[in-house]
């Protein structure tokens, strides 16, 4: 229970840090506009619309929290290939990973097997360690993502090249 309190602050206090980040992003931009300082234009606007949905997946995170802590959270099972969502979440960051030059590899053994899961809930732990990944290696490192079928179980290791979290 202890290690759960402390995990629980601890994942507070970075939500807390991710959630001042966009809304000083949106602050700053919205006063240089004001200022004249920047210009209102279809670059600013995009800018400004990502903060805010990058804001609005934060709090939808948190929202999905609390009903997991209720027992609430729904889940929409349905047969998925897992191998196939982590390739889309892959290309999905491929911007992201090409600024910080960190090849993403992924190794299957599975073939095309169909697992039953919540796609959504499932794309949302990917992007989550994709994201990591992407934060916590070294520019031009590199991940590798493996997924093995073990019996009857499906099994994602996930590797990278550091320095790993401090």
């Amino acid at each position: 229970l202890e290690q759960n309190r402390i995990a629980r602050r601890n994942w507070i206090a970075e939500i807390s840090h991710e959630l001042r980040t966009p809304v000083a992003i949106l602050q700053g931009e919205i006063e240089a506009i004001e200022d004249g300082i920047r210009a209102f234009d279809i670059t600013s606007l995009k800018s400004l619309q990502a903060e805010t949905t990058r804001l609005s997946r934060l709090i939808q995170d948190l929202h999905d929290l609390s009903l997991s802590d209720l027992g609430a959270l729904e889940y929409q099972m349905s047969s998925m290939c897992m191998e196939e969502l982590i390739k889309e979440r892959i290309i999905s960051i491929e911007a992201q990973r090409l600024e910080t030059g960190i090849s993403i590899d992924l190794i299957a053994t599975t073939g095309r097997t169909k697992i039953l899961g919540d796609t959504q809930r499932l794309g949302q732990l990917i992007n989550n360690l994709l994201q990591n990944s992407l934060r916590y290696t070294e520019p031009n490192g590199k991940v590798i993502v493996e997924l093995n079928q073990l019996d009857n179980q499906l099994q994602i290791r996930w590797f990278d090249s550091g320095p790993g979290l401090t």
